[in-house]
């Protein structure tokens, strides 16, 4: 999902109140520039009824605008035109990981 300035997004992670926040706090790493995860639980309480229960670690990540990164963007336009889907992978290093995969 691809989400600019004004809050408009572009493409879907699920729906429901998670993708509301996810919205709302990629809006917020827009103004400082600085990419962060955003952890929600996916229980009946935080998704208003709609369970598919565990955790959902999401990463926002900050993608500046200039002149590195324009053929990324004419890339995710001209696939958003053609009705293609467009993946953007990221390698994570980090020495410690909250992740445990099962």
């Amino acid at each position: 999902m691809v989400v600019n300035a004004d809050g408009d997004a572009y493409g879907t992670i699920g729906g429901s109140i998670f993708e509301a926040k996810a919205i709302q706090r990629a809006k917020q790493v827009l103004k400082t520039g600085k990419s962060e995860f955003l952890e929600f639980e996916l229980n009946e309480k935080s998704t208003n009824g709609m369970v598919c229960g565990g955790k959902a670690l999401v990463l926002l990540d900050y993608i500046d605008v200039g002149t590195n990164n324009v053929q990324l963007f004419k890339n995710w336009q001209e696939s958003f035109n053609k009705g293609k889907r467009l993946y953007y992978l990221v390698q994570i290093k980090v020495k410690y990981s909250p992740l445990r995969i099962v």
